[in-house]
């Protein structure tokens, strides 16, 4: 268990200024995208005199102790001057002294959060966290596509190698899925289906019908696209299949490099997951609502259609409600002393690149043009 005592550094703020965009296939179109009162009596608002004790503050020798060798060792790796906090008594002394060093951190590395954590182990550690900048996009990866090439005899090749590349994503990597009852997006899959039928106005209704046969396509053939990529047969068949690969357009060479980098990642990685790259509530840990991973990482049934749209309205209705959300991080405790800093997103910074350029080549089935491969800019 991991929790933030004390914290301060950047934090993303969302609210309806920054809306989540993903990439179509028509182009650049433009989309509106926990408690810890255990450890209280650490926050930034503590006031020396309480009507009641934490049980903390019993322990108050072997917190300080621990909190000054880390703020020790975190001074020494950034040359920070620590305060001379001798005359204060706990904890105003770790009050004043983490705040000195982190206003002289905020000038140095104001791209990083420093925090005094709580763990099994520890309990009062600095500690530095770098978080991986989603910058807003949703990475949606949509499994029609597989399914339509699977229907082509001519495509089999096509197809074996996003089998494998999803399976490697799903399994492996532990991308959400869409039709998985933890994955948040099945339940907003859910509230579009109660809204289009309490929104049903005639029984000849086109867009009730639509809408009504995109939910129907995607719940259906959403399993049946699970149990395609579910099987182990496909990473095993992986590298196979890679060299296998013999690509007859400047699309499919796209898409045999990109399977390339899913393989080396793999490879590089071979038990790296999406799941190990979180700590939940970490940041703003007393935000009321979050937006957590599986709600902008995720499968979906398609790119297009009213229903995509509608969950991506409410995915951005919701984030415009809130100030935190829970990205991929990296973390460097300061309970030894530190030769150098240690925060390395390489493998979430590969991962998201490569979900990334998946997306953008599975919905467009042409040749990309590089110079226009760029984050879309959210509308106002």
């Amino acid at each position: 268990m991991h929790e933030p005592l004390l914290q301060a550094g950047l934090s993303r703020r969302r609210n309806g200024k920054n809306k989540r965009r993903i990439r179509s296939h028509q182009g650049k179109k433009q989309i509106a995208s926990g408690s810890n009162a255990g450890a209280s009596f650490l926050r930034h608002q503590f006031r020396p005199y309480v009507d009641q004790l934490h049980w903390e503050l019993r322990y108050n020798r072997k917190v300080e102790r621990q909190f000054f060798e880390s703020l020790k060792n975190f001074s020494a790796l950034y040359s920070l001057d620590m305060a001379d906090v001798s005359e204060l008594v706990f904890p105003d002394n770790i009050r004043v002294a983490f705040e000195c060093a982190e206003k002289q951190f905020r000038q140095i590395k104001p791209e990083l959060t420093v925090l005094v954590m709580q763990t099994e182990r520890h309990s009062a550690c600095v500690t530095t966290v770098k978080e991986y900048d989603t910058g807003y996009n949703l990475y949606y990866i949509p499994v029609k596509p597989l399914l339509d090439f699977l229907k082509e005899k001519k495509k089999i090749q096509v197809a074996n190698i996003l089998l494998s590349i999803f399976c490697w994503l799903k399994n492996i990597a532990k991308i959400p899925y869409y039709k998985d009852d933890d994955c948040r997006l099945y339940y907003r899959y859910e509230m579009i289906a109660e809204w289009i039928s309490e929104e049903r106005e005639y029984e000849d209704d086109e867009y009730y019908f639509d809408q009504l046969s995109q939910l129907k396509a995607a719940y259906h053939f959403g399993d049946v696209a699970s149990r395609k990529i579910s099987h182990s047969y496909h990473i095993q068949s992986f590298e196979n299949r890679l060299n296998n690969f013999c690509p007859r357009s400047e699309w499919e060479m796209q898409l045999y490099e990109l399977a390339q980098r899913a393989f080396n990642l793999y490879t590089k990685y071979p038990s790296g997951s999406l799941q190990n790259c979180f700590i939940e509530g970490l940041i703003e840990p007393s935000a009321e609502y979050r937006l957590s991973p599986d709600e902008y990482i995720s499968f979906v049934w398609e790119l297009d259609g009213t229903v995509t749209d509608s969950i991506i309205d409410s995915v951005n209705l919701d984030s415009q409600e809130t100030t935190a959300g829970d990205y991929p991080l990296a973390i460097q405790l300061f309970d030894t002393p530190q030769s150098e800093e240690h925060l390395d997103l390489s493998f979430e910074t590969a991962l998201f690149d490569l979900v990334d350029d998946l997306i953008y080549v599975l919905s467009h089935q042409h040749p990309i043009n590089p110079q226009s491969h760029q984050p879309y800019k959210p509308y106002d």
